[in-house]
């Protein structure tokens, strides 16, 4: 969480109060958050092979995704699957 609410603070909604749209804002903000987890992983380990990055990467779509589910099974429990009644 402290990782995420750095993020928020210092490139999301300063990329937001320059003007820059939502979806560049989030893209940017994985981006970078990308980048240092990366940096993170590949440093101490001495391993330089982008997984952290492109497991980071790769959620953008995901997301997309889930986002055109959730709009197509509105009326199901698809998108909530801790909340079905047994």
């Amino acid at each position: 969480m402290p990782v995420h609410k750095w993020i928020v603070r210092h490139i999301y909604f300063p990329c937001m109060r320059s003007g820059i749209s939502k979806e560049v804002a989030v893209f940017v903000s994985f981006f970078v958050s990308a980048v240092l987890h990366e940096l993170v992983v590949a440093v101490p380990c001495r391993i330089l092979k982008f997984w952290a990055f492109l497991g980071i990467m790769l959620q953008i779509p995901l997301i997309t995704l889930t986002s055109c589910l959730k709009s197509k099974f509105r009326d199901t429990m698809v998108s909530h699957p801790f909340l079905v009644s047994y």
